[in-house]
């Protein structure tokens, strides 16, 4: 007997954006960006020996942009929350500023992202061998803050589900340049790279550490492969064929909550520079993907210091799990798989 359970998180944000909520400029000059234990000049220079790196090794730069951060919050969501999501500067793929105003027009809302935010410009498209990758400082110290990919327009059926994808980034479990594992999380320079292969994101690391970023300052976001996602083509090499490919587009959210000191809410009006890494057809025909094909609820990773772990929960959870595919069950759900990623 094959049980098939899918769990989801759905955000359904209908806010208007205020003046002061209005994404950064797409250029992002340095005093809009964030500064830690690294200047935005800084930061410049190593990302633009790792882009190199990587493209000499046949992974090309895509677009690029910023992940930045919002003064006001969602109406309608938790007002002590602010969020953070991805801009993408330049022209979105070819035709999909279109295509989603033709859904929007026909019925199916997809031109804005949580109601407010275009959705061409805060969505991308990524193959199982392609990565988003952001260089930033985390906040000040504040009660929580995560990052997380997750769906932006899914094509079968279509709509968007605005789902995140298994475990985030967050104070808990970061890892900067002070410390690793979520022992130094505030005011510190990180390196996140979301991608659902495990040479791509080691490639990546690997080509920041020797533009001169410390190693440890790697975040993985795991994006999961399988039934999950709908990709591009293996070794599509940009988002040109996002259409032919009928690809699920992507999207990143960070929230924020709980500042410290109440003028350090002013961090909310930074960003940090980020873009698509994507794999050529020479390095898709060169290099086997991969992947992580666990589901996102069944991704297991270390979370949080040694004194604040959370494995002493796991058998609670274990047994949460069992009693929710249970009930499932009994409604006449069926699990579709169950994949746990060995570490």
């Amino acid at each position: 007997l094959t049980l098939t359970l899918t769990l989801t998180l759905t955000l359904t944000l209908v806010p208007t954006l205020a003046a002061e909520q209005e994404p950064l400029p797409e250029g992002l000059p340095h005093k809009y960006q964030q500064y830690c234990d690294t200047t935005p000049e800084e930061r410049d220079v190593v990302w633009a020996a790792a882009m190199a790196s990587l493209k000499a090794a046949g992974l090309n730069r895509g677009r690029q942009g910023t992940y930045a951060t919002w003064r006001g919050h969602f109406p309608g969501a938790n007002p002590q929350t602010n969020y953070g999501i991805g801009w993408m500067s330049g022209p979105s793929p070819r035709g999909y500023q279109a295509w989603l105003a033709k859904n929007t027009k026909e019925g199916i809302p997809l031109d804005k992202t949580w109601g407010v935010a275009p959705t061409d410009k805060v969505s991308f498209f990524l193959s199982r061998q392609d990565a988003y990758v952001a260089l930033g400082c985390t906040p000040p110290e504040l009660g929580y803050f995560h990052m997380k990919i997750g769906t932006g327009v899914r094509r079968y059926p279509l709509h968007m589900p605005s789902v995140l994808l298994g475990d985030t980034v967050n104070n808990a479990n970061v890892n900067t340049t002070m410390g690793s594992h979520g022992s130094a999380p505030y005011n510190a320079t990180y390196l996140y790279i979301g991608t659902a292969d495990d040479e791509t994101y080691s490639r990546i690391v690997a080509a920041f550490a020797a533009a001169g970023l410390p190693a440890q300052a790697a975040n993985r976001d795991v994006i999961p492969a399988g039934q999950w996602v709908r990709f591009l083509r293996d070794g599509a090499g940009s988002e040109a064929t996002w259409n032919e490919d009928e690809a699920d587009s992507l999207t990143i959210l960070g929230r924020y909550s709980g500042f410290a000191d109440k003028r350090q809410y002013e961090w909310l009006s930074t960003g940090c520079r980020a873009g698509l890494v994507h794999a050529t057809a020479d390095y898709a025909a060169q290099v086997e993907p991969r992947t992580t094909t666990a589901s996102p609820h069944a991704i297991a990773r270390p979370k949080g210091n040694p004194a604040t772990s959370e494995l002493p929960l796991h058998g609670k959870l274990t047994e949460l799990r069992a009693k929710l595919v249970s009930a499932m069950r009994a409604e006449g759900y069926e699990e579709v798989q169950t994949l746990i990623r060995k570490s």
